[in-house]
């Protein structure tokens, strides 16, 4: 068999059996190397005697069972169903881990986890993102093909069958079982035929072995007809402008034409097919009008609205927030900026940073950090909230430019989220606009981004409350 081994920084990641390998590989070892942050990272491949896999010791628990084609833990793919025996081991690689009372916390960064990860996929095929704790564990493979076509539309045909097997087909018809075969085989079959006696456009298939189930693959189809789409493009028209950029390339998009080749259909077969097109174009249209609820526009008047989603936010759990409203600071608006302080006063707790960036252009029209923060303590409501603790924990950012989008981001350990704002905190009654629920990536991202424009020299004074 063969055995992968994935190492960074010297120490072993994950070790990997795969079973019945040997042959095309030989005697020689493979070993690739690339850079993750300081340290090499490395895969080793070698065969050793099939014995190894039976002196595994030190493991805490075992997972065994038989994975599906196209499972997260099958590093075949599609190619095969595969028989996994995962030992799972309490001790770590700490190169990538530590521990925190009762928790595993990642000590590297996400990125260098998935550069990491993308390489244990190249090299062994498993793809590790939903199973990160698969690291410091050892896992053995032993996969099983089975080989099988349509033959036409009459059933399928199963290939070099061994001998007491049972073979079990269910034909369906979108999704409905029309058909089940079950056929027992007590010696080596070169070619299996199963038949449906009804119409079908997809199968399940589950071999067994002497009682064992071996190989399971639901949902098979066969290609029955193939559309050719011809496309002839053209160079797009070059349009010159002045400030946006040099110029502008117009899409060409040329003209086309579909092409079906299938066998003859009888009338049947053609409405059929009517109905089923139809289906999926109606089903799909009702899935589009379904509200993700990742948008929500606001009309004039429907503050409250606003001011729940806001506050559900600002009521989440969250280590750290940040704030980001050009113009929170607006003289003409300070009532609402001051209703605004007295909520992120008693949300916030003394674990939480909270953080405020605002933009004052001049003093005519908006305050700076010293002006605001004085309002803000002599607030008869926040002065209430002093009297228990010395400060909001509220630092406070002028800068000497604004940022045009208002943003809320906060970070738990490590996961962002985010809102992203079309208006000012003080005048979310009044406008048309839409709240942005944003996923960890994007909040992650545009925190990263103003976070580098802050301390690029763009913070012209900063305090506290």
């Amino acid at each position: 068999m063969v055995q992968d081994i994935i190492s960074y920084a010297g120490q072993t990641l994950i070790t990997i059996y795969h079973k019945g390998f040997d042959t095309n590989i030989g005697a020689k070892k493979n070993e690739y190397i690339e850079k993750v942050g300081r340290y090499n990272l490395k895969f080793n491949e070698k065969v050793v005697p099939d014995n190894d896999a039976t002196m595994i010791s030190g493991w805490a628990w075992k997972f065994e069972g038989l994975l599906e084609n196209n499972e997260e833990k099958n590093p075949y793919g599609e190619s095969a169903c595969v028989y996994m025996e995962e030992y799972v081991y309490i001790n770590k690689p700490d190169r990538i881990f530590s521990i925190k009372e009762d928790e595993y916390l990642l000590k590297i960064s996400i990125e260098q986890l998935q550069q990491i990860n993308e390489f244990v996929k190249k090299y062994t095929g498993l793809s590790i993102e939903r199973n990160p704790m698969c690291y410091g564990n050892i896992i053995v493979y032993d996969s099983c093909v089975i080989e099988y076509h349509a033959k036409q539309e009459e059933g399928i045909v199963v290939s070099e069958v061994r001998a007491n097997t049972m073979v079990i087909v269910r034909f369906k018809m979108n999704k409905v079982v029309v058909s089940t075969k079950i056929v027992k085989v007590s010696q080596l079959t070169k070619n299996l035929e199963i038949i449906s006696e009804k119409k079908w456009n997809c199968h399940d298939i589950e071999v067994y072995k002497d009682d064992e189930l071996i190989y399971i693959a639901k949902d098979i189809s066969y290609m029955r007809r193939m559309s050719l789409n011809m496309h002839i493009g053209g160079q797009g028209k070059r349009i010159k402008l002045d400030k946006l950029t040099s110029e502008f390339v117009m899409k060409n998009n040329g003209s086309g034409e579909t092409t079906i080749i299938r066998d003859k259909a009888d009338e049947l077969e053609e409405l059929e097919e009517l109905y089923n097109k139809s289906n999926y174009s109606i089903a799909n249209r009702l899935k589009q009008e379904v509200d993700d609820n990742m948008v929500v526009f606001i009309n004039p008047g429907e503050i409250n609205k606003a001011m729940k989603l806001i506050t559900d936010f600002l009521q989440s759990q969250y280590n750290e927030i940040w704030i980001f409203d050009a113009y929170f600071t607006d003289k003409n608006k300070i009532a609402y900026t001051i209703d605004w302080m007295r909520i992120i006063a008693y949300c916030g707790a003394e674990s939480k940073k909270i953080n405020i960036v605002f933009y004052c252009k001049n003093n005519e029209n908006a305050y700076g950090v010293d002006e605001i923060t004085q309002h803000i303590v002599q607030d008869s409501v926040i002065r209430d909230v002093l009297k228990n603790k010395k400060s909001l924990g509220v630092s406070l950012y002028q800068t000497k430019s604004p940022i045009h989008d208002r943003f809320i981001i906060t970070n738990h350990e490590g996961k962002y989220s985010g809102l992203a704002i079309g208006t000012s905190f003080n005048s979310l009654g009044e406008n048309h606009y839409c709240i942005y629920k944003l996923s960890h990536v994007i909040s992650r991202n545009i925190w990263n981004d103003l976070k580098m424009w802050l301390e690029n020299g763009n913070i012209i004074d900063l305090g506290k409350v």
